[in-house]
């Protein structure tokens, strides 16, 4: 009600005493001065009467109206704040009379519904509050006629959309109570409902991710930062074989005797530092199972104020490990197997040049001095002899040569005579002079001694290195540089030729000397670095330890 029909109501209410006084006081003046008394005591009683009438009406009637519009105005500022009170509420609130029709309506349920305050008034409920049931599309219950017939305050009720007035539908949640009056009389209903759609979608995602990791194999859990358990999944119960009773609240590393790569109290750290850690763990089944698992964990920060938790998830990694562990152990067998074969096949390689070198070698010679004692003793007369005696001679000379140059592919005695630099520099040597290609050779002025593995090794190596030079470089000159670092043998060899593009050469079958030079190094526990770029020539480093002191030599020995 507002303020101003609310004096024009205590004007008129006023309005009453005074016309009943002013017309007692009339009519006992009419009375005192119409009749005729024969005292004039009594006409002045009456007037006197008369006059404390009018008083007494016009006192009553100014009273009145003071302490009706006190009153009055105390009900309107009451008013006032109840409505400016639900006004400001956060949830949409309405109520409504005794009839189910609305008498307020605040602007969060006015945004909600889509009814204004003013269209809203003395509307029937269910015409702006619509309810269906979220699941079958039906009309819900009216609250309102159930709090005025069973006259109690109505529980929270889920599940329902409100349909607002353009049509679209809000998940919402609401209760209704009564309105009572100072005796306890129901004057009306209030109903309280809330948007709850973006909560209900939470829900959703949150029981579908609830659904995932029980359908997941992997073992899913979530911990709190002290390591308890507080989730633990279908499958964490069939890789470990806990149930969830028997694993919820107890200590994850202790129940599954986890040994970490790192401590738990790091773990944590770098969690709490970038949100997440990944790793290999090895755990204890309940049947006593050794598990191999890559584990991932994930920090969940809580909300309003709750402790942070870890969700865990555990990827049996058992056969994958076994077979790593096997391939690991295959492959050291396959590189022990190569290194015994290179080292058998050196070693007939040596035994076969020393078998030419001295057998065959020895019976050249032999053949060669008999021919020649033939041509002494042979007169001149017998020239066409002399000549194919000569002839023979030479052919056994070219032998020679030939069983020399075969003994050193197989096994150059430099190599076991002067050790692995002078070895370097004659095998340059003979490159150049073969090729036409400029090799030039620095080595140390020590010899640098190596047991002879590591120095076949690294001859093998070098050798290959030239092979490649001539095959695919395409070079003008090549530089060779030996010497010692520490406690390794650093041996480098450069070309200018067209080079190649390294990661295109895993791709190439011209990679397998590559990679034998590779292996042979490692053999020795040594490596072999290759750089190379088009156009750009290639460097190839060999790196091999040494496990002997070095002996003097008498000069560096360049050659080209």
């Amino acid at each position: 009600m507002e303020y101003a029909k609310f004096k024009v109501l205590v004007r008129r209410v006023t309005v009453v005493p005074l016309v009943v006084t002013a017309s007692l006081a009339g009519l006992l003046l009419w009375e005192a001065f119409s009749q005729s008394f024969d005292a004039a005591h009594s006409r002045l009683i009456l007037v006197v009467t008369g006059c404390v009438a009018v008083g007494s009406g016009i006192f009553l009637a100014f009273f009145t109206r003071d302490h009706v519009e006190r009153l009055g105005t105390k009900l309107l500022e009451s008013e006032e704040r109840w409505i400016a009170t639900l006004g400001s509420v956060g949830e949409a609130v309405i109520a409504t009379d005794s009839d189910g029709r609305i008498t307020f309506l605040n602007q969060v349920a006015a945004a909600l519904t889509g009814w204004q305050h003013e269209e809203a008034l003395d509307q029937p409920i269910g015409t702006v509050l619509r309810l269906i049931n979220e699941e079958s599309g039906e009309t819900a219950d009216n609250e309102v006629v159930r709090v005025l017939t069973e006259k109690r305050i109505l529980a929270v009720a889920n599940h329902v959309d409100l349909v607002t007035r353009d049509g679209r539908e809000i998940a919402v949640e609401h209760s209704a109570a009564p309105i009572r009056a100072g005796e306890g009389k129901i004057i009306g209903v209030v109903l309280v409902f809330r948007d709850v759609a973006e909560r209900r979608r939470e829900q959703t995602a949150t029981a579908e991710q609830a659904a995932l990791l029980e359908l997941t194999q992997d073992a899913v859990f979530v911990i709190d930062m002290e390591g308890t358990v507080l989730f633990w999944s279908r499958g964490a119960e069939a890789m470990f074989g806990y149930t969830k009773a028997e694993a919820v609240g107890n200590t994850a590393h202790d129940l599954l005797h986890t040994d970490h790569t790192k401590s738990f109290d790091d773990i944590r750290a770098e969690l709490l530092k970038a949100g997440h850690w990944e790793g290999d763990m090895i755990k204890t089944a309940k049947d006593g199972r050794r598990v191999n698992v890559s584990g991932r964990w994930a920090m969940q920060w809580g909300k309003r104020g709750q402790p942070p938790r870890v969700l865990v998830i555990n990827s049996d990694i058992t056969e994958r490990k076994r077979a790593e562990e096997s391939l690991v152990l295959q492959k050291e067998q396959l590189r022990a197997l190569a290194e015994r074969l290179q080292s058998v096949r050196e070693e007939d390689r040596k035994v076969v040049a020393r078998e030419l070198h001295d057998q065959i070698g020895q019976i050249l010679t032999s053949i060669k001095m008999d021919l020649t004692w033939m041509t002494r003793h042979l007169p001149p007369s017998e020239d066409k002899v002399l000549a194919r005696l000569a002839e023979s001679v030479q052919s056994i000379n070219e032998g020679v040569r030939t069983v020399r140059t075969i003994c050193s592919g197989l096994r150059p005695g430099v190599l076991d005579d002067l050790g692995l630099a002078a070895a370097i520099e004659w095998q340059g040597s003979d490159f150049a002079s073969r090729n036409g290609i400029v090799c030039r050779v620095t080595v140390p002025a020590v010899d640098l001694h190596m047991d002879g593995d590591r120095a076949t090794a690294a001859f093998r190596i070098f050798q290959e290195c030239l092979t490649n030079v001539i095959r695919h470089a395409q070079a003008q000159s090549v530089h060779v540089d030996l010497s010692q670092e520490n406690d390794y043998i650093l041996l480098v060899v450069e070309d200018d030729g067209i080079g190649f593009c390294e990661p295109d050469l895993s791709n190439t079958l011209g990679s397998l000397g590559l990679l034998g030079m590779k292996e042979r190094a490692q053999f020795c526990g040594g490596e072999v670095q290759i750089q190379s770029s088009p156009g750009k020539g290639t460097t190839v480093t060999i790196r091999i330890p040494v496990d002997s002191p070095r002996v003097e030599r008498d000069e560096v020995c360049t050659s080209s």
